[in-house]
């Protein structure tokens, strides 16, 4: 009997062991990384829910998925809208960076922004004739020129209709980085409440 009651005991601690493996792989796949800042704002012009723009993090996401750019230097750069990178980045989750900054060897990452500083501006008309927000990310990478403390990154999201990932155009000056995105996310009063691939997006970074 107490062979059997042994044989037993250890069949069931192997059954729970391969449902706790199983659970916490379930849970690794669907988990997302928690939305730091909310993605709505409201102006003059009317209501912005940005939401739609975000690209959620989960144990299958990687950089492929962030909106991408090179600048003439070959630096290259990653980004989110009112999320993280992903940490295959080289800027680890932990860092809350939306915009992360890679040399062109691919040995040394930058935050570029945290998402934990998100501020949300009207756009300039511009900028943005239809409608649109201005998001700033502070507080990244200390930056070594002497004129900006730290990384900076403005995103200009304009109203309007696009479907490219990729950045047009990546322009780096004293550390401060001007991101310019056009969605229909971006035009007031509406313009999606769920979710879309953000294959749905152009985006355009400049820095001034």
């Amino acid at each position: 009997q107490r062979r059997r009651a042994g044989k037993k005991t250890m069949e069931q601690m192997k059954v729970f062991v391969l449902l706790s493996i199983l659970v916490a792989i379930a849970l690794a796949q669907n988990s997302a990384v928690d939305i730091i800042q909310g993605c709505t704002y409201s102006d003059d012009s009317g209501d912005y829910d940005l939401t739609g723009m975000i690209v959620n993090l989960t144990s299958t996401t990687t950089k492929a998925q962030m909106y991408t750019g090179t600048d003439p230097a070959g630096y290259v750069y990653y980004s989110n809208v009112c999320n993280v990178v992903t940490s295959d980045t080289g800027c680890p989750t932990s860092d809350q960076t939306s915009t992360c900054q890679l040399s062109s060897t691919g040995t040394q990452a930058s935050s570029c922004g945290v998402v934990s500083s998100q501020q949300f501006k009207s756009i300039n008309e511009t900028d943005g004739p239809d409608g649109g927000v201005v998001i700033w990310y502070t507080n990244g990478k200390p930056c070594q020129n002497g004129i900006h403390s730290n990384r900076t990154s403005i995103y200009h999201i304009s109203c309007g209709d696009a479907n490219s990932l990729a950045m047009t155009s990546v322009v780096e000056d004293n550390c401060w980085y001007e991101i310019y995105l056009s969605s229909t996310y971006a035009c007031p009063s509406g313009g999606g409440s769920a979710a879309v691939d953000p294959g749905w997006l152009i985006m355009f970074l400049v820095c001034v």
